[in-house]
């Protein structure tokens, strides 16, 4: 359970929590992720792997909704010698939900990439 600051718990009697940022480390082959040419939500980790970061979060409650993340968030930050993804939600009443996309892929003979397991590129 999480308990949001209202206004009543901070060193200025004012404050009030609108958001909990979760640093989530990430560990690949790669020394830290490294994004991806054109893409501000998909990161390389080395070994053909990839983390596909969503700009959403599940925020539950009555009723519950997907709802776009802060500006700027989910970003790539290096807190002392480890680099993190930082995802910010939004001030929730019961929970919330994040869901990244983990891509795993197999370099093939011919150069090519495939994800169905198989060693070739044939139909059978």
């Amino acid at each position: 359970d999480w308990n949001f600051c209202n206004g009543t718990c901070g060193a200025q009697a004012d404050e009030a929590a609108e958001y909990i940022d979760v640093a989530v480390l990430v560990k690949g082959l790669d020394a830290s992720p490294r994004r991806r040419a054109n893409s501000n939500v998909t990161y390389d980790l080395g070994g053909n792997v990839s983390v596909v970061l969503s700009t959403k979060v599940y925020v539950e409650g009555d009723p519950g909704e997907w709802v776009d993340m802060m500006e700027g968030y989910p970003k790539l930050e290096t807190i002392g010698q480890k680099t993190v993804f930082v995802i910010r939600f939004p001030k929730f009443m019961d929970s919330a939900k994040y869901d990244p996309v983990v891509e795993f892929s197999r370099a093939l003979e011919n150069g090519g990439v495939g994800v169905d397991g198989d060693d070739d590129d044939d139909d059978d």
